[in-house]
């Protein structure tokens, strides 16, 4: 079930690839984005925060995903932080709320889908708590509605199991700079009726406080933030 149709409820196999996959190579070309002008969070949530990122292998000079942080919004009478992804056929948007017990996903939406999550996916445990052996997760009910579908394809749900674990902390050198990252592993088990597990998908990330994803879960590598150095 693959993450750019559903961050937990994949429909086909993804194929990870090694930890050590190469990053985007060729010039050093700078690449940069305008600088934010306060602090960053550690869980960077900042209005205006930018991350540029290119998949594995590619060259500096070929075109980039770009991830914003667009600000704040109201749903249901509760506010959450919309970021937004742009590049290479994506425009995707995360609805999130960041606070003391860390980051939870409400809602993704897509072009022709929408998925929430009941209760919303726990993302990131508090602030200031990431080591190696660090996990988290929980229970979840993702929904996914297609608008331009009929009848009961419009609506589709599936439980899921998930949980997130920190299994190393590494300095990495990339075009963006260089980084020291948690490697953070999540599992996701999705069951079905019978509460039995269907299919299991695991994705990585890298992670650095203040600074955000330095290589998502698709292999794509950081090489420009205005994160950086605050």
């Amino acid at each position: 079930m693959k993450r750019n149709t559903l961050y937990l409820v994949c429909l086909s196999t993804v194929l990870l690839l090694a930890l050590a996959a190469c990053a985007p190579t060729g010039s050093t070309e700078a690449v940069e984005v305008q600088q934010l002008s306060g602090a960053v969070s550690y869980y960077p949530q900042e209005a205006g925060a930018t991350w540029q990122y290119l998949p594995t292998g590619s060259n500096i000079s070929d075109p980039k995903v770009t991830q914003v942080i667009e600000g704040p919004t109201v749903l249901d009478g509760d506010l959450w932080v919309v970021s937004r992804l742009q590049g290479l056929g994506i425009d995707n948007r995360w609805f999130r709320k960041y606070g003391p017990d860390g980051v939870t996903l409400l809602k993704e939406q897509r072009p022709g889908q929408e998925v929430s999550y009941d209760p919303p996916l726990q993302e990131f445990p508090p602030p200031n708590t990431l080591r190696v052996g660090t996990t988290w997760g929980g229970d979840t009910v993702a929904t996914v509605f297609y608008p331009s579908a009929k009848g009961e394809e419009r609506l589709q749900t599936y439980p899921v199991e998930y949980r997130y674990t920190v299994v190393d902390s590494r300095p990495v050198n990339l075009q963006a700079g260089n980084f020291d990252v948690f490697v953070i592993d999540f599992e996701a088990r999705f069951l079905g009726e019978d509460r039995n597990v269907v299919t299991t998908q695991t994705l990585t990330t890298w992670f650095t406080p203040f600074i955000g994803e330095v290589k998502t879960e698709n292999d794509f590598f950081l090489v420009a933030t205005n994160t950086a150095g605050r």
